[in-house]
């Protein structure tokens, strides 16, 4: 009988590490994918909380939005990159403070106007041009979060991903909003924490840790200001790495900033901010 035991218990130890060892040896190129002619509709959910110290008063204030978004391949170009047309196709956004309260439907200057964006394969973004005029009126003070040189998909590593190990990755990017120029550099570690099925998808899911840094100038109401802060995110993706798909994003911001306004009237405004935001794929056609 205790020889019985031992075998069993052999033949476990055996199955055991043949499994961590095929486990350990996944290994994953990740790079977007998409024919032209697919179509991919998200949604978007963000709530961004702020507080700021404007001239010893306390501000504090609430965003939040809730988005639903066309993606329209035109395939690859030349170089390799992809280029696909990116829609807003509704939009709520409710904003919340001590000074005001405002909830914006469908706003015209943005609802359904056409911007041609062009990205690596890891989606780094090239080039951003609007088709169409986009104007967000009252909504400018957003700053970057609706421009439409902001990023929409998020990078993913050159290099080779394995379980459980991390994989550095420096990202900076510029925004031309509000007048003026923003520059981040997000310092980033992926890391491959295991595979899920997400809305019927077969997903690794990628665990992103880093910090940010930003700094910029602009002008809001005829004042010209300059920003810079820092912060810290974490990010959680799930891709479909046999389509070469984003199925989910679910990402927490947290950013110390502060805003120096020259001219006329001079003051420098400490900013706390915290944002999280959750992306899903809610529809993808593929081009036959």
């Amino acid at each position: 009988m205790k020889s019985r035991y031992l075998v069993l218990f052999g033949i476990a130890v055996f199955l055991n590490l043949n499994f961590n060892s095929g486990h350990a040896s996944d290994s994953y190129k990740l790079k977007y994918k998409m024919k032209k002619g697919t179509t991919l509709n998200y949604s978007m959910d963000s709530k961004m909380e702020s507080l700021q110290e404007i001239m010893g008063s306390e501000v504090e204030s609430t965003t939040q939005s809730k988005a639903k978004i066309k993606i329209t391949s035109e395939g690859e170009n030349k170089d390799g990159n992809l280029t696909y047309l990116m829609v807003y196709e509704s939009m709520v956004i409710e904003l919340l403070s001590s000074m005001m309260d405002s909830t914006f439907k469908d706003p015209e200057g943005l609802i359904g106007k056409r911007v041609r964006k062009t990205i690596t394969p890891n989606g780094d973004q090239i080039e951003s041009v609007e088709l169409d005029s986009i104007k967000l009126g009252l909504l400018a003070h957003a700053g970057g979060s609706l421009a439409s040189g902001r990023e929409f998909f998020p990078n993913l590593p050159d290099g080779e991903l394995k379980m459980g190990e991390k994989v550095s990755v420096t990202d900076v990017d510029s925004l031309d909003t509000l007048g003026g120029t923003r520059v981040s550099k997000a310092e980033m570690e992926f890391t491959l924490m295991g595979k899920e099925t997400k809305f019927g998808y077969d997903c690794l899911k990628i665990d992103v840790k880093g910090t940010v840094t930003l700094e910029g100038d602009g002008i809001m109401q005829g004042m010209k200001f300059f920003i810079e802060g820092d912060g810290d995110f974490q990010r959680t993706l799930y891709f479909a790495p046999k389509e070469g798909l984003l199925v989910a994003a679910d990402s927490q911001t947290d950013m110390e900033m502060t805003v120096a306004v020259t001219g006329q009237m001079q003051m420098t405004i400490p900013i706390t901010q915290s944002q999280t935001s959750n992306m899903t794929l809610l529809k993808w056609v593929d081009s036959k």
